[in-house]
């Protein structure tokens, strides 16, 4: 079971063995480590972090941008998925393991908000990046359901769950 713990003075990923009940902390770093994801085959964890953020300071606030990075389970591979000056998260693996959907949202130009966030799909073998959603309000925890459908969730007046296609072009309704 991966989670995450500041058991270590930091936020981290660890690893609880079930069966033994070993833990290990496979990020070790300190700067927060949040939302791991197993990938299907079980050897990395996606997750997102604030290690290498920008530190936007405005007039009574620290904004941190955060990343998606993969690690495998052993703690050796850390590999840096995206680097867009942008609030990314809550990454979700396609079940071939060949790409990972996130949450990104710009920062604000004139202060702290955070402006419209988008579902974004990465393929990990390019770096090749997708945009699958468009226009405003705020779109989190995407998921792949079945196939190349993803859902997400919305928040605003209209919000709940939504679907999209999980690659360019493809329609998820």
């Amino acid at each position: 079971m991966a989670f995450v713990s500041s058991r270590s003075g930091q936020a981290d990923i660890w690893i609880l063995e079930l069966a033994t009940g070993a833990l290990r902390n496979v990020t070790n770093h300190p700067e927060g480590d949040f939302r791991p994801s197993w990938s299907p085959d079980g050897q990395w964890i996606a997750f997102s972090s604030d290690r290498d953020s920008k530190k936007l300071k405005f007039a009574f606030a620290t904004l941190q941008t955060t990343d998606i990075y993969l690690v495998r389970t052993d703690a050796s591979g850390l590999r840096r998925v995206t680097a867009r000056d942008a609030l990314a998260g809550g990454p979700a693996w396609s079940p071939d393991g060949k790409r990972v959907l996130y949450h990104e949202a710009e920062i604000g130009s004139l202060g702290p908000e955070r402006g419209p966030s988008q579902i974004v799909s990465i393929e990990l073998a390019t770096n090749e990046r997708q945009v699958l959603t468009d226009g405003g309000g705020e779109k989190w925890s995407p998921r792949w359901i079945a196939g190349d459908r993803v859902a997400y969730v919305s928040r605003g007046p209209d919000g709940g769950v939504e679907f999209v296609g999980g690659t360019k072009g493809a329609r998820g309704d």
